[in-house]
């Protein structure tokens, strides 16, 4: 019960005292049902303080208390809030006013009695006041008739005379005869008619003089003069121009304008209600409601002398002269400005003030400023009020089918999740508060638990409605579902079966898809993800491609037991050969729909209309007409001015050829035109043809009816000036549609124009397009490419088009330009009339980020762009078109022609994509710019090909940065490169490495066999190359001289003596690299081994000479014990050891097992590496020292491996290859300090330090 929803927070404006009284009353029900009120003082009082609202907080800060802790008493509390909102009654003026009074006109009598507090003297006194104030004669003689009458008799009777009453006017009204006049006036676009239920034979019935039903020879319009065309005898709304309709929310009252256009008289109250029911809305003025009557044939507003007081406004004079609908003029004592509210908005309202006392009256001009009433394109009326009454819930908010629908997916496909796209921070709030909305309607749930299927979210702004729709991309789901291929009724099965039909409805079902329930199953597949956290459709979604198909078989299986009743998805049309038989059917189906819960949307339903439009047809009671708009844009082409319009009108013609009789016939004066030898002259006889033409290719057989078990086929093209679109199904037209460009669009580059038509296209077909599959045809092949590409990486201008045309689930082929006949006939013969303002219509948001560019250096670009002559070729060709060829394109320009899909013109700058395009001369620049925070290659390519392109600018910027000689300073280190392991030595002590370290202000000489891993351990009391000599004698003495000795450059291996005796015992020296030491990897493992030995020996206080006597012992990885590899057997350890294990043997198969070893290791150590070029004598490199690397220059190899001898500074050193890095520098750059040769340590060099990284400034 903790979950219980709180109250809303009070509201402080209109009854305050009544606000609160019921607020309090929430909030205790609030307090018992999630048991607060059993919870200590301070928790209750501030769980009120918290559902309170903002307002009310305030006003308890202002609240004081005779002691601090009663601020924490809900007692109190209530109390201080009480008095605050609950005015002080005098009960003594309540009872004078009671005892003056009279019932007023409509209020009942609970009403009437309600205020007085009389005690215990009430029920007499409040009896004896009911019998003298009530207004009914009749149910006060009745009163007085009753014996023993007290208050709950007297008010029975009173509560039946008034149920009785109302009873008795509903049975009059709907046996009332109503005459009704039509909408009339300078602004009406259509005139509507309802239909007398009963005619009197002496009247004249919607006269075509005044539009009014009179009795003959008594016609209003007579002697009356036109303020249209000046002509007498009738009224202006009868005139024969165009006139506009308006309709409210609901009926209103219908006027006719008649006044002369010199006077200044203001024509009010001209209305007879043709459902005795007035219009009202409540207005506030000074903080007072008043309750105003609605009148759209008014052209003032009207207040009483009575109200005008009561808001002590200043009255100014008034000119104008008041008539009513019988002619009654009234002159207003003056007019007075008054601040109203009306649904939380302020409006300044000008009224006329009159002398009388009358309803307060609201005009035409202020009924359209305050939105009470709309203009709209057909009229719509209930069939009668008994029915706006009856079933007024079923336009109320949202319903629901029975049961749970199920979306199935095939097995075999792959799950996605989507990232949620970005929203701008101008539409957070919004999309928050819809999708709040939306979880509030129970149609979608927020989730937490991981899902499987994630769609992205789509945002799409309604500008003209100020308001956010949020719906799914369902692109990958839609792939995966198996689609119930439920047939869809077509308009021509419909009509069938509707013959004789003279009188139509048609209902829209609310927010249709979203009245059908999905189980757990389905409602985990349309999970979709926002910045606010990931959300799931509980009901179904649009977009779905099968969601048509359920809602199709739902809404047919509730009304496939009805006549007159036809569903195409959620257009449900109700018809009957007259009103009476339609009116029942209509009442049936609202009954059914109110039964199952379904909910309608009253605003775009019809009732009781002789013609409607149902499904992109117009359906009347003479039969089926096409809707103008599909054959629009074929009917008002215009003729052909020369040879070259006329062959593509001819094209289009022939293409539809095979579905018109006779078509050589037909087009014969055309064709003659087009002879070589024949000038060219229109005359009467082409006129003919090209009418007869344009009929036929709008008519049957050529136009069909849309079928939507059908596959549909979009064919779009643009030209230079216009848009061309037409819809098929079996390459029969389906409808037609044609627009100019406007202004802007004319600018636009040929890909947006062509992306443009589509977009048109599928708006334009909404209806027949929306929620299924289908394919577009376009003469642009760039399309097929920009359509699979990432929203992100297409232009701006296409990202925007591309978003909106996300809710079509299409497939763009490329078709040639010269097979579009009907399409490019279209778009070169286009409608003139456009809006320039439609780039305003519903756009999809979703955040792009790009890179901001300085004003000066976005002139200098401007200007370079126009110099450059390669990049005017490629401007030309962005807007003009591509050739067809890369071959037909000049050699400037071939070098964009890979990218042409992707270029764009905008401001008279070329971009691709969303990158902008460098001219030439200003590439250099760009280098250094976005070279300026010396990042390496990747991350330069990275950040330059975020903003900027130029065709090579990846490896010019690669060159760029292999020659930058600060970043070539401080470049990292080169990656390792493979093992080349040492060769497997054939015997043992063949191969030795030594080396000399320091431990413990000791200085030892470790040589160790590459055989056997036997280790030497000597202290030295010098490290002069003379004792090192002296030991190494020792050893090679004891185990004879090796064939090769492994060491590192230090200067007692480097000497002349040491070399003077390895010549002296024959023995072969190698060093290795200078500054790389894993080249002596055995003499380093041996140094690491012995090191460990003496310092644990140490710390445990042992001799370390067993500690190397115990190693020596241990078997190695798969291989005996170095002293076994070494000498053939075992030597006697302290551990007990038996005799035979201390015999020599011999030990077969070491160097295999060695292989294996080594091969191991290989492995291990080669991930991750690689192999780095060879250099060659004259390379530029870099030599690293420390940190850093130095220029120098590739002098040779040497014969060790991956070693190079290099020059710097006129010194030559002997390096590893990982210690040199290749680059582009033309020559070493100037640096510090010199090495005096390779036996010294070498020293560190300082260099300037690189700037700081910054963002590229264009």
């Amino acid at each position: 019960m903790e979950a219980l929803k709180a109250p809303d927070p009070l509201r402080l404006e209109g009854n305050i005292a009544d606000n609160w009284k019921k607020w309090k009353q929430k909030f205790e029900l609030y307090m018992t049902a999630t048991g607060i009120e059993g919870k200590s003082q301070k928790v209750q009082s501030s769980t009120l303080l918290h559902v309170i609202g903002d307002e009310a907080l305030e006003i308890y800060n202002t609240f004081e208390f005779t002691q601090q802790e009663d601020r924490l008493k809900l007692k109190v509390l209530l109390d201080k809030f009480e008095e605050h909102f609950t005015p002080h009654r005098n009960v003594t003026f309540e009872r004078h006013v009671f005892n003056t009074r009279v019932q007023a006109p409509g209020e009942n009598i609970d009403q009437f009695a309600r205020s007085c507090e009389y005690g215990d003297l009430c029920d007499s006194l409040i009896k004896d006041r009911i019998v003298v104030g009530i207004r009914d004669d009749q149910i006060r003689a009745k009163l007085l008739r009753t014996m023993d009458l007290d208050l709950p008799k007297a008010v029975s009777i009173c509560r039946a005379a008034e149920a009785s009453r109302t009873q008795m006017d509903k049975l009059q009204t709907a046996q009332a005869e109503y005459v009704v006049n039509e909408v009339k006036g300078e602004r009406a676009k259509k005139s509507q008619t309802s239909f007398v239920t009963s005619r009197r034979q002496n009247m004249i019935q919607d006269c075509k003089y005044c539009g009014r039903d009179h009795q003959r020879r008594k016609c209003p319009a007579y002697g009356e003069k036109c303020k249209k065309c000046g002509k007498m005898n009738h009224f202006s709304s009868k005139c024969m121009s165009k006139t506009l309709s308006y309709a409210t929310k609901k009926p209103i009252h219908m006027v006719e304008e008649h006044s002369d256009s010199d006077s200044e008289e203001m024509f009010i109250d001209m209305v007879k209600s043709n459902y005795g029911e007035d219009w009202n809305v409540d207005l506030i003025i000074n903080d007072r409601k008043t309750r105003f009557k609605i009148d759209t044939g008014a052209q003032c507003n009207i207040i009483p002398e009575s109200i005008h007081r009561q808001t002590g406004a200043q009255l100014g004079k008034s000119k104008a002269k008041l008539v009513t609908y019988g002619g009654q003029c009234l002159k207003p004592i003056g007019k007075c400005l008054l601040l109203t509210e009306y649904k939380k908005r302020f409006h300044h309202v000008e009224f006329q003030v009159i002398n009388q006392s009358a309803t307060p009256l609201l005009g035409l001009t202020t009924c359209v400023r305050l939105g009470l009433i709309k203009r709209i394109s057909e009229v719509k009326t209930w069939p009668s009020q008994d029915i706006q009454e009856k079933y007024a819930d079923v336009f109320d908010g949202l319903g629901c089918f029975e049961g749970e629908q199920h979306i199935k997916i095939r097995a075999d496909a792959q799950p996605i999740i989507h990232a949620p796209r970005k929203v701008p921070v101008a539409l957070r709030d919004k999309v928050k508060a819809e999708l709040r909305r939306m979880e509030n309607l129970d149609v979608i749930e927020k989730v937490t638990e991981p899902r499987n299927w994630v769609s992205s979210m789509v945002t799409v702004w309604k500008p003209e409605k100020q308001k956010i729709r949020i719906c799914m991309d369902p692109k990958d789901l839609n792939a995966a579902i198996e689609r119930e291929h439920y047939p869809m009724r077509t308009i021509e099965e419909v009509m069938a079966r509707m013959a004789g039909a003279k009188v139509f409805s048609t209902l829209d079902a609310q927010c249709g898809y979203w009245q059908v329930k999905l189980d757990k199953e389905s409602s985990a597949l349309c999970t979709f993800n926002t910045p606010f956290g990931r959300y799931a459709y509980k009901r179904l979604p649009f977009g779905i491609n099968t969601a048509g198909e359920i809602f199709q078989r739902l809404m047919t299986e509730m009304f496939e037991d009805m006549e007159g009743v036809e569903v195409i998805v959620d257009d449900i049309l109700v018809w009957g050969e007259n009103e009476e038989q339609h009116n029942q059917r209509l009442k049936r189906v609202l009954e059914r729909v109110r039964e199952k819960n379904i909910k309608l949307n009253s605003e775009k339903c019809t009732f009781t209309a002789q013609e409607v439009k149902y499904m992109g047809h117009i359906l009347t009671a003479e039969g089926l007409k096409p809707d103008p708009e599909k054959v629009e844009a074929v009917r008002k082409m215009q003729k052909p001015t020369n040879k070259t319009e006329l062959q593509i009108y001819l094209g289009m013609v022939t293409y539809l050829g095979k579905f018109i009789p006779q078509l050589s016939t037909v087009t014969a004066p055309l064709r003659i035109l087009l002879e070589k030898t024949t000038e060219w002259s229109w005359m009467e006889e082409q006129d003919k043809s090209f009418e007869k033409l344009q009929k036929m290719v709008t008519e049957a057989p050529v136009l069909k009816y849309y079928d939507a078990s059908k596959p549909v086929k979009l064919s779009t093209d643009a030209s230079s000036c216009g848009i061309g679109a037409v819809l098929f199904q079996d390459e029969c037209p389906i409808a037609y549609a044609s627009k100019a460009f406007t202004d802007t669009q004319k600018r636009y580059a040929q890909i947006e124009k062509e992306l443009a038509a589509i977009m048109f296209g599928c708006d334009k077909f909404y209806q027949y397009l929306f929620g299924r599959e289908f394919e577009v045809e376009t003469d642009h092949k760039p399309l097929e490419t920009i359509m699979k590409k990432p929203l992100a990486e297409t232009p701006l201008r296409l990202q925007k088009m591309l978003l909106r045309l996300q809710k079509y689930n299409m497939t763009v082929k490329y078709k040639k330009g010269k097979e579009l006949y009907v399409a490019d006939a279209l778009s070169r013969n286009f409608l003139k009339d456009t809006d320039e303002n439609e780039d305003k219509d519903d756009i999809q948001v979703c955040a792009v980020m790009c890179l901001p560019i300085a004003a000066a250096r976005l002139q200098e670009i401007l200007t370079e762009t126009e110099k450059d002559p390669t990049l005017t070729a490629v401007k030309k060709f962005i807007l003009q078109g591509w050739p067809d060829k890369r071959s037909e394109t000049p050699d400037e320009a071939k070098v964009y022609w890979d990218y042409k899909s992707e270029m764009t013109v905008e401001d008279e700058l070329i971009f691709k994509g969303n990158k902008l395009v460098i001219p030439n001369t200003l590439r250099r620049m760009m280098l250094k710019k976005v070279h300026s925070s010396h990042q390496g290659i990747e991350k330069t390519r990275r950040l330059a090909r975020d903003v900027i392109f130029w065709p090579g600018m990846q490896a010019q910027i690669a060159d760029t940065v292999s020659r930058c000689a600060i970043c070539n300073t401080y470049r990292k280190q080169n990656r390792k490169e493979p093992m080349i392991g040492h060769d497997i030595p054939e015997r043992p002590w063949q191969k030795v490495a030594t080396d000399i370290f320091e431990l413990d202000g000791e200085h030892y000489l470790v040589l160790i066999d590459y055989y056997s891993n036997f280790i030497e351990l000597s202290k030295l009391s010098t490290i002069t190359s003379q004792a090192v000599i002296k030991i190494c004698k020792q050893q090679f003495s004891r185990h004879g001289i090796p064939d090769e000795v492994c060491s590192d450059n230090g200067t007692q291996y480097s000497s002349t003596e040491f070399r003077t005796f390895s010549e002296e015992y024959g023995f072969n020296h190698v060093t290795s690299s200078p500054t790389y030491p894993q080249s002596n990897g055995k003499a380093e493992k041996g140094v690491q081994i012995a090191k460990s030995l003496l310092k644990k020996a140490k710390a445990d206080k042992r001799d370390p000479h067993l500690a190397l006597l115990d190693y020596r012992n241990t078997p190695l990885d798969g291989l005996p014990s170095p002293a076994q590899l070494l000498m053939g057997r075992r030597t006697k350890t302290r551990l007990p050891t038996t005799q035979k294990l201390l015999q020599p043997r011999t030990i077969e198969g070491v160097q295999d097992r060695m292989k294996v070893n080594q091969d191991r290791e290989k492995h291990y150590y080669d991930r991750g590496s690689r192999v780095l070029p060879a250099l060659s004598p004259g390379d530029t490199v870099r030599l690293r020292e420390g940190k850093q690397w130095r220029p120098a220059k590739v002098v040779e190899p040497t014969p060790e491996p991956r070693s190079y001898l290099v020059e710097a500074d006129g010194q030559q050193y002997r390096r590893n290859r990982r210690e040199l890095i290749k680059t582009e520098e033309d020559t070493p750059a100037c640096t510090e300090g010199k090495e005096e040769n390779t036996e010294k340590k070498e020293r560190r060099y300082t260099f300037r330090k690189p700037k700081p990284k910054e963002r590229l400034n264009l």
